[in-house]
């Protein structure tokens, strides 16, 4: 009888095949259950993803024209900025040649009233001496 507990019944068999095959298409089904559940998440993620690419691409285009418009009205204001502090240049030099020909004026007009005053002087110093 002991030769018999080592031999497995063809019945014996088949059982223990129908529950290895019972599980395996147990976690056979938990896998594809759990991929179908990725796909279901992941392709929605594709598509967005490609929505927001293209999205991504049009930003990036309308920040290229606007950049261009901004360097072109930029250098508009620049170039108004340039001729403005050139204006301002000029008038400065103006200035400062009006301000140095008014001083010019205020020195000739102090020595004439000084030549004056001094002759006035010497006439009054000298009357008292042709009059006396």
């Amino acid at each position: 009888m002991e030769d018999k507990e080592n031999y497995v019944t063809k019945l014996e068999l088949v059982e223990t095949q129908q529950k290895i095959e019972t599980k395996l298409y147990k976690k056979i089904n938990g896998v594809e259950q759990k991929v179908d559940t990725l796909n279901d998440i992941v392709l929605p993620l594709v598509e967005s993803s490609k929505q927001t690419a293209k999205n991504t691409a049009k930003m990036a285009s309308s920040l290229d024209d606007f950049t261009k418009e901004q360097r072109k009205t930029n250098g508009k204001f620049y170039d108004r900025l340039h001729d403005h502090e050139l204006s301002i240049n000029e008038l400065g030099q103006k200035t400062k040649a009006q301000t140095e020909e008014k001083k010019a004026n205020l020195v000739l007009i102090g020595t004439v009233a000084t030549v004056l005053g001094g002759i006035i002087v010497a006439i009054f110093n000298a009357a008292p001496l042709l009059f006396n």
